[in-house]
């Protein structure tokens, strides 16, 4: 997310910027999803009064009938709430089964995990994502799991994921 993204959710729900940062990513796509929605909807509305006058003096003046909706499209559709991608998506705990046998319970990515994970690697997000490296994967996994396993350092945590589980890790912590 950028910061015009952040200073768009700030203006339009009044909450504060750490407030902000320690939500899940997956609530916050979904509320700028909505906010989107809106906000085009407003605009479609706004166009369609505009586009009445003129689709009036086209049809009292010209041969050719002129609808509304041909001069300002169809209304913009909202994206369908699904477990995937509903506000509630991401405030669930996910459960991971490590090497060890052992299920743990991992808290959502927020905000914060990501710019750790910046501050971690000195590299923007996108970079570390893109490296292809598994070092920023362990260390997400590990910011998600501390919370709950004080005991767990980087290190456990590496070895607790073998092969096997760095495969299905992706879809489990959300990268």
């Amino acid at each position: 997310m950028d910061n015009g993204t952040f200073a768009s959710l700030v203006r339009e729900t009044g909450w504060s910027l750490e407030y902000i940062r320690g939500q899940p990513v997956s609530l916050l796509s979904s509320l700028c999803a909505e906010l989107l929605y809106q906000k085009a909807l407003e605009d479609y509305r706004q166009d369609c009064r505009v586009a009445s006058l003129m689709s009036t003096m086209a049809n009292l003046w010209g041969k050719k009938r002129v609808s509304v909706e041909e001069i300002v499209g169809m209304p913009p559709e909202r994206r369908m709430m699904t477990p995937e991608n509903s506000l509630a998506k991401g405030t669930t705990l996910q459960k991971i089964k490590l090497a060890d046998g052992q299920e743990y319970e991992l808290a959502p990515v927020t905000l914060n995990i990501l710019v750790a994970i910046e501050d971690e690697f000195k590299l923007p997000l996108s970079e570390v994502l893109a490296s292809g490296k598994v070092a920023p994967i362990r260390f997400m996994l590990y910011l998600q799991l501390k919370g709950k396993y004080s005991e767990l350092t980087l290190e456990k945590v590496g070895d607790l994921v073998n092969m096997e589980i760095l495969s299905n890790i992706g879809s489990v912590i959300g990268v």
